[in-house]
């Protein structure tokens, strides 16, 4: 499908830090809760993984959920993450929320979480 298509491009994309490629994948008005309780903007993770702070080399997804509703899909996935965000270890298990919107023939995605499990 189109949304288990976007997944995958936003994964290679947040695999290699390609900032074009995350550029047209995230909504403008993005926000995006991780562990620890901040919500990131759209601008700040684009800065992340702009500086480097957000250094990822290795996802594995498995019981990958999508439901959706006509110009809107959710999906819940589990992740292997495998890296750093500023100097402290991501490595571990996490579940991944992320809200998906179309816009014309486009999806991004809207809002999500990451929580450690």
């Amino acid at each position: 499908t189109q949304i288990e298509l976007a997944e995958s491009q936003l994964a290679e994309a947040m695999k290699s830090a390609d900032l074009k490629g995350l550029d047209l994948l995230f909504h403008d008005d993005l926000a995006f809760n991780i562990p620890g309780g901040f919500t990131l903007t759209k601008a700040q993770d684009m800065e992340n993984y702009r500086s480097g702070a957000m250094a990822l080399t290795g996802l594995q997804f498995s019981n990958r959920q999508i439901q959706s509703f006509e110009d809107v899909a959710v999906v819940a996935v589990s992740v292997k993450m495998e890296g750093d965000f500023k100097g402290q270890s991501l490595t571990g298990d996490y579940k991944i929320l992320r809200v998906w919107k179309q816009f014309g023939i486009d999806w991004k995605v809207i809002g999500g979480s990451s929580v450690p499990i």
